[in-house]
């Protein structure tokens, strides 16, 4: 071979391990290229080390404090000895500075608080003021999974950070080798389209945002649940009772999600005054979502909401979960009637994922407007009947609902305003819009289908 073939073959042989290179993730900084035992790695101010590894901690979480509880079913107490070294100009103390969490095959990760072991010997609360190049060694816990035990590894994480600055730790078993879960979506049923009057059912998913959300079950009257949660839980004021819906959840994102700081969880009933957890909170509820940590793509996690809610609205509540920085209204509505009625959506054996719409024929309808368009932008009634159709305006511009056909027209509506019309049309195919000077030219119109 030539000399010029040798450098040309060289050469590729060299972009190939540069190109390699390139695609495999630095150590540490992926959860698929965690760091070693043994292996320092920088998160701000600091450099963490994962020394040792305890994976049942039990025996030494008993003997450290007489007042602590054993795990509870299912779980163990699982140690990593770590060294955390300042290297900042000032000072720092990493309980206050640093987040140390542990993610497994379940997707959901654990925090040292909201898992806590109880009482640890060197714990992260007993670490001292660290000054330049001051280190110390001690012990994090976490009560986990004894399913996920061999799956886990340790992120750490600036305390109060929002840009994922995360470095991943190895904790000596596979390491998240067996990957990251997925939603089992054999035979189940995503629902589309919803609105106050026809929500998801009670076990029906629904998608909100990066999330797909199904009611599990509700508790119309939670009194004595909230009460026997903490001594400290006001009973609700006369005339009103605790109503709790439990929830079930996946994260469908790319990245991680916490829903919590990421979903608004409210509910309406007939006296039309909205419930939000925060202004109508319950108290400290079992199993809350704001216990909840990182959720990372494929994670199913369970929770509470709990709304403090007029007994007179308890048969007729409805929930309504959206984005919590969303200004676009985009709300799923979902049924909190556990007896099942509701409009059911249909269902195909064989498809794993359905696009329903919520929308037959009947005797009562509803839309809402959003910024320029309508919601849903076809609606289906009955042919030759009174319809009563509920426009609700949900955005911030003034809009109205005009049908040319039968001089159909509801007043101009502000925003949060809702008027009701009533259609009487045979059968055909109409369109409605919105006469408010150029909000029809923008596309603000839609299709009514009477059958």
């Amino acid at each position: 071979m030539s000399l010029f073939a040798c450098l040309v073959v060289m050469g590729g042989m060299l972009a190939n391990d540069l190109a390699s290179s390139a695609i495999a993730a630095a150590p540490g900084t992926d959860r698929s290229a965690p760091l070693g035992i043994g292996k320092p790695g920088k998160i701000g101010d600091y450099s963490v080390t994962v020394l040792d590894v305890t994976p049942n901690a039990n025996e030494i979480i008993a003997a450290e404090n007489q007042f602590n509880d054993p795990p509870k079913d299912g779980n163990q107490y699982l140690i990593a000895r770590v060294a955390v070294l300042y290297s900042g100009n000032e000072s720092g103390k990493p309980a206050f500075e640093l987040s140390f969490k542990v993610v497994g095959d379940r997707g959901v990760a654990y925090t040292t608080f909201d898992d806590s072991c109880g009482v640890v010997p060197e714990g992260l609360n007993d670490a001292p003021e660290l000054f330049e190049g001051g280190e110390v060694e001690l012990n994090l816990c976490w009560s986990v999974s004894s399913a996920e035990i061999d799956s886990l590894m340790m992120y750490v994480e600036p305390l109060l950070n929002m840009d994922d600055e995360r470095v991943w730790f190895s904790l000596g078993g596979n390491g998240g080798a067996t990957g990251t879960p997925t939603a089992d979506s054999s035979a189940r049923t995503v629902v589309k389209e919803s609105s106050r009057k026809r929500p998801i059912p009670v076990g029906s998913i629904g998608l909100v945002g990066d999330y797909e959300v199904s009611v599990d079950n509700v508790t119309p009257n939670a009194d004595d649940i909230i009460a026997a949660e903490n001594q400290f839980n006001d009973p609700p004021a006369a005339g009103n009772q605790f109503f709790m819906a439990r929830i079930e959840m996946t994260y469908t994102g790319s990245e991680t999600g916490s829903p919590a700081f990421d979903l608004n969880f409210q509910s309406v009933g007939a006296l039309n005054k909205g419930y939000s957890t925060f202004d109508n909170d319950c108290g400290v509820t079992p199993d809350s979502a704001v216990n909840l940590s990182d959720v990372f793509p494929g994670g199913k996690v369970t929770f509470n909401v709990c709304w403090q809610i007029a007994t007179e609205d308890a048969d007729s509540l409805v929930m309504y979960v959206e984005p919590l920085f969303s200004f676009d209204n985009e709300r799923t509505w979902f049924s909190l009637d556990s007896s099942g009625s509701g409009e059911e959506p249909s269902k195909d054996a064989k498809a794993t994922e359905v696009e329903t719409s919520l929308q037959p024929a009947a005797i009562d309808a509803e839309i809402s407007t959003k910024d320029i368009a309508f919601a849903p932008k076809e609606l289906t009634i009955a042919a030759d009947t009174d319809v009563t159709i509920t426009i609700t305006n949900e955005g911030v511009l003034q809009h109205d609902f005009v049908i040319d056909s039968g001089a159909i027209e509801s007043i101009l509506l502000n925003g949060g305003d809702s008027d009701t019309v009533v259609v009487n049309l045979p059968a055909g195919t109409y369109q409605f819009y919105c006469s408010v000077p150029g909000h029809r030219e923008a596309g603000m119109v839609g299709t009514l289908i009477v059958e």
